[in-house]
């Protein structure tokens, strides 16, 4: 209820609370204009009335206000508490100061014609008293064609102008005085003009032109756009479908994934008139776009699934931004389902290297969003492409979705700098010839520490000899009887010589070698 006989517009202090109409506290700052009587805030300005304001059984007097507020002030306000109304959707689109008075008069005429109520005579005006003037605009008929790319006759465009209630007034000189209704607050200069007499006279009117920097080509896709198209291709045939997200999201995205405060992706660019607050920043990573993809499929029933996404992320080389930011080319992809594990994603970045003829490597890294023990970075010619791994279980915890998939669900995230893999990738790839001469495969049983990566013992087996061509991973034991802290791996290695046939004691002394480069560099005994 309103206290005292006092009504003060002014903004908010520091901390202040308001509770609104529909229940919901607010807790304010001097950015936010509140309406106050002698004691407290009883309304959000152009958003809301407090729920202190509102009526109930025993209320037997009304106090109306009708004002205009600024457009901006409205906006930020609204976008900051995130609550919107139709008032707070008026007020940003704008409100011409003439209204205030038509509406409080609609208001109480309505009131006497349905006789709910007696007015006073009691009234206060606190505008400042200045008349309310049309907005003039000073143009040519040629400007206005100039805009439009056609000849509208000037007649009737004059007549069209004065349909919609703008007069104008045509000057000795051939310029035209035009002036907007007192409603019309978006009008402000010629191209206006030329928007509301095109509306009028036609779209059909106009004749479809080219730009002047345009160019007729044959089409077809240039080579980034073949390697994007490629890249695509990879990876639905590891099952993986495309999605497509926001360039936006807010901070609460990077808060999800347990981001730093001072992490790089925190240095986010900062949306002036956001749609709203959860579309507030220029997006720094795809992966809190994915994980919020992947949780509404949870939701929605659809138990698994395979997705990438390929799209720019906004990197600012300072803040407040002064240049234009980089936009980088990044790849995310997502696998989440009861039956996912590290070694599909895995799987798909090895198809994505083999397609452009690159080699991956792996070392253990981690990172705030990801399982400390089961997450590796992926690195090509010794550049760090990026990360991938299982989604912790502190994040996991915290999704938004029911107990029982949380338990049995595994979501397992990616994202490479796309820039960087593709500067691996050495131009397009040529034929090669397949070897007349048949491949000789033989198998490694190691016994290793457990701290030794398969990452570490790959690398270490192909730099033993050229003649090994693959070299693959097909088994891993642990068992008392290896001693504590130990662990078997199986590999199976390819040997290949394009020009000539492997002879037996070829492929004893590269072994010999590989076992001894092992046991050297790794302490890795054969089993």
């Amino acid at each position: 209820k309103v206290a005292g006989r006092t009504i003060d517009v002014r903004r908010a202090h520091e901390g202040e609370k308001i509770v609104t109409l529909d229940e919901k506290e607010f807790t304010l700052n001097p950015n936010n204009l509140v309406i106050c009587d002698t004691e407290k805030p009883v309304a959000l300005a152009g958003i809301m009335g407090g729920a202190n304001s509102g009526m109930d059984e025993n209320t037997t007097s009304l106090l109306f206000e009708c004002a205009t507020f600024a457009r901006d002030c409205v906006r930020k306000t609204s976008r900051a508490l995130g609550q919107n109304s139709d008032s707070s959707a008026r007020y940003e689109k704008g409100v011409d100061r003439n209204s205030p008075e038509l509406g409080l008069a609609r208001a109480l005429h309505l009131i006497q014609e349905l006789d709910c109520g007696d007015i006073t005579t009691l009234e206060y005006d606190l505008t400042d008293g200045r008349p309310l003037e049309r907005k003039h605009i000073v143009t040519t008929p040629a400007k206005i064609c100039g805009v439009l790319g056609i000849t509208v006759p000037e007649q009737t465009m004059i007549d069209i102008l004065q349909r919609l209630e703008f007069t104008v007034d045509v000057q000795a000189d051939g310029s035209w005085d035009v002036s907007a209704p007192l409603y019309r607050e978006d009008v402000e200069s010629f191209p206006d003009l030329a928007e509301e007499v095109i509306r009028e006279y036609g779209y059909d009117h106009i004749n479809p032109t080219f730009l002047n920097t345009a160019s007729v080509t044959n089409g077809g896709l240039n080579y980034a756009q073949k390697q994007q198209l490629k890249t695509k291709r990879l990876l639905a045939a590891q099952g993986f479908y495309e999605a497509s997200t926001l360039a936006f999201y807010s901070n609460a995205e990077l808060d999800m994934l347990h981001i730093p405060a001072e992490d790089a992706a925190r240095k986010a660019i900062r949306i002036l008139n956001p749609i709203s607050e959860n579309l507030s920043i220029m997006r720094t990573l795809l992966t809190p776009s994915m994980l919020n993809v992947i949780v509404d499929n949870l939701k929605k029933g659809n138990a698994e699934g395979r997705l990438f996404e390929m799209a720019p992320v906004y990197l600012a080389k300072e803040l407040p931004i002064s240049e234009h930011p980089h936009e980088r080319q990044t790849l995310c992809i997502g696998a989440f389902g009861p039956e996912e594990d590290f070694f599909t994603v895995k799987g798909a970045m090895e198809a994505l290297a083999a397609g452009f003829d690159l080699t991956f490597t792996y070392e253990r890294e981690t990172t705030p969003w990801l399982h400390p023990g089961i997450s590796a970075a992926v690195y090509c010619n010794g550049k760090r492409l990026g990360v991938f791994g299982k989604l912790s279980n502190e994040i996991n915890g915290e999704l938004e979705i029911a107990k029982d998939q949380k338990d049995s669900q595994n979501i397992y995230l990616g994202e490479l700098d796309y820039e960087a893999l593709m500067s691996c990738v050495d131009g397009e790839l040529r034929y090669k010839p397949l070897s007349p001469y048949a491949a000789v495969k033989r198998d490694l049983a190691l016994v290793c520490e457990e701290k030794v990566t398969c990452g570490e013992i790959e690398n270490t087996i192909k730099k033993a000899s050229s003649l090994i061509t693959e070299v693959k991973l097909f088994d891993i034991y642990r068992g008392a009887n290896l001693g504590e802290g130990k662990k078997s791996m199986a590999f199976s290695l390819t040997l290949s010589d394009p020009s000539a046939e492997i002879s037996a004691d070829q492929v004893e002394r590269t072994v010999k070698k590989v076992l001894g480069n092992l046991k050297f560099k790794l302490g890795i005994e054969i089993r």
